[in-house]
C-alpha cells in the first residue's frame, strides 16, 4: 500500500519523478513570491536580488530542476528566517502600538515617570542597607562566638 502512495505520489519513471519534483519545487518557489508579494518578508528582503520582478520571468530563466533545486537550497533558509522576523517584528509593532494607545487613554492615572524611577531607587537603596546590616550583624555574630577545634 505505501509503495503504491509512494509512486503515485513521486511518478513511476525517471521522467514522470523529475516532473513531479520539478512541481514542487515550483509550487514552494510560488509559496515564496507570495510571501514576497503579501509583504510577509523583510522589506530589504523582499527587494533582494533573489526575486525577479514577476514569478513567470523567474520560472522562464531557470527553467531547469537543477536550478530550481539550486535557487531553493540557497535561498530557502533566508526567506523563512526573513518571515519569521517580519512576522515577529509586526508583532512588537503592534504591542507598542497598543501600548502607546493605552498609554494615552490611562496617562493621568499613572504616576510621573520621574516618580517611579526615584521610588525604584528608593527601594533598591533601602533594600542595599538591609543587606549590608544583615551582612555586618552576622559578621559580628560569627566573631563572637568562641572557635571550637577538633581534636
Amino acid at each position: 500500500m505505501w509503495v503504491e502512495r509512494n509512486l503515485a505520489r513521486h511518478g513511476k519513471e525517471e521522467e514522470e519523478k523529475r516532473d513531479k519534483e520539478r512541481m514542487q519545487c515550483i509550487n514552494e518557489i510560488s509559496t515564496y513570491y507570495t510571501y514576497r508579494d503579501e509583504g510577509k518578508l523583510l522589506p530589504a528582503d523582499s527587494l533582494s536580488t533573489m526575486f525577479y520582478v514577476p514569478i513567470q520571468e523567474h520560472l522562464h530563466r531557470e527553467s531547469a530542476l537543477a536550478q530550481h533545486n539550486m535557487w531553493l537550497c540557497t535561498y530557502r533558509a533566508v526567506i523563512l528566517k526573513s518571515k519569521t522576523q517580519a512576522a515577529r517584528d509586526k508583532k512588537e509593532r503592534e504591542r507598542a502600538l497598543k501600548a502607546a494607545k493605552s498609554n494615552r487613554t490611562n496617562n493621568s492615572h499613572s504616576p510621573p515617570r520621574r516618580y517611579q524611577e526615584t521610588h525604584k531607587s528608593n527601594i533598591s537603596m533601602k533594600m542595599r542597607k538591609k543587606t549590608e546590616e544583615y551582612a555586618k550583624n552576622a559578621l559580628r555574630k560569627a566573631l563572637q562566638q568562641p572557635r571550637r577545634h577538633k581534636i
